[in-house]
């Protein structure tokens, strides 16, 4: 009969080759980049935990037939520190034939040691699976948001990842949108563009600044939160830095936004490249001034050269998204399951700090050239 166990080094390359055949549709040898990296992420990374292990699904050949990776971060609840397990990259060989490997898998997870157990990229199967374990699913925390600012540009960047010899249309498309952008005016919100007049600064800047004050905002505006991530330690220094490796989706900014007086309300850190669209990992915002955040972040942008931005929602950014012609897409569910009522309830009710670097888009799985 087939097991479950935690994953060891001596799994890395099969789940590599496993995950080579699932998620790139290759019967290529895993290359030794993508293993090293997997040895990196689940086993040696300060995020992983001996006691809270990624998992695999072992037939009675000892053939490697499924694998649900973890990583464990420290959240706290107060002064009180708990782990959370965050599970990703969930795959079952030929599920087929193994219909029972994907619950058992999860089934493993959820009654491991952990206090609580999270994932921003639950697929709708995996969220009907999950909720008939216990978990339950974010709707707050469970889209994804776009923001399109030079329309031509976007589309080329669309049309090229099917067909890359779009790419020689970019210099049109950028003569376009300059035209289109020109146009608009400081009240003339569009769904469609962002105009180069249609954002003012109101006296908001935003300045770039390095990793050690981002963390020190990250502590600031997350203090409201009933559960917050702990940001001592080495686990959330290696999320910080292997968040900041995504050359796929260009150069890494992390930023402050300040008012006048240069007292600062927020902070972002995304990756932006010139005619693509730019990732945000991670928004912060004062109480109230989530608005003035999000304007600074899409104006710099703008300036920066992208087509568009692209982000997972926050609750306590859902309101002003909605007044700034930001369309929300529902591609994934976040899903939170615990022994405790009262860890789910923070979530629920829109108290706990989750998503971006408390969630999986941090990883090299994301933008990062694997």
């Amino acid at each position: 009969m087939s097991t479950i166990r935690g994953f060891k080094h001596a799994d890395v390359e099969p789940v590599a080759r496993m995950f080579m055949r699932i998620y790139r549709h290759s019967d290529a040898a895993a290359p030794a980049h993508l293993i090293d990296y997997f040895r990196l992420h689940f086993v040696d990374a300060p995020v992983c935990d001996s006691e809270v292990p990624s998992l695999v699904h072992v037939e009675d050949d000892e053939t490697i037939s499924g694998f649900l990776g973890v990583n464990v971060i420290t959240m706290l609840r107060g002064a009180k520190s708990h782990r959370a397990a965050i599970c990703g990259t969930f795959m079952v060989e030929s599920p087929e034939k193994r219909p029972m490997a994907a619950a058992r898998l999860m089934k493993t997870l959820m009654e491991g040691k952990q206090d609580l157990t999270l994932s921003e990229t639950t697929s709708e199967k995996t969220s009907r699976m999950v909720t008939r374990l216990g978990a339950a699913i974010l709707p707050q925390y469970s889209l994804d948001w776009f923001r399109v600012i030079r329309p031509t540009g976007l589309l080329v960047e669309t049309a090229s990842q099917k067909l890359p010899p779009a790419r020689w249309l970019s210099p049109a498309a950028k003569g376009v949108d300059g035209l289109l952008r020109g146009r608009g005016r400081e009240s003339d919100l569009r769904w469609s563009m962002v105009g180069e007049s249609a954002l003012p600064t109101k006296g908001f800047e935003l300045a770039e600044i390095d990793v050690s004050k981002f963390v020190e905002h990250l502590e600031r505006f997350t203090r409201q939160y009933d559960i917050r991530p702990d940001f001592a330690g080495d686990g959330f220094a290696h999320v910080i830095g292997e968040g900041l490796e995504k050359p796929d989706y260009g150069k890494p900014v992390v930023a402050e936004i300040n008012a006048r007086g240069g007292k600062p309300v927020g902070a972002v850190f995304y990756h932006v490249r010139p005619g693509a669209t730019a990732h945000v990992l991670q928004v912060l915002a004062q109480p109230g001034q989530e608005g003035a955040v999000l304007d600074a972040l899409v104006r710099d942008a703008a300036e920066r050269g992208a087509v568009a931005l692209r982000g997972r929602l926050q609750p306590a950014l859902l309101e002003p998204m909605l007044v700034r012609r930001i369309a929300l897409l529902p591609i994934a569910s976040s899903i939170v399951q615990s022994r405790t009522p009262a860890f789910v309830n923070a979530f629920t009710e829109s108290k706990g700090f989750f998503n971006g670097l408390v969630g999986e888009k941090w990883s090299r799985f994301y933008g990062g050239s694997l």
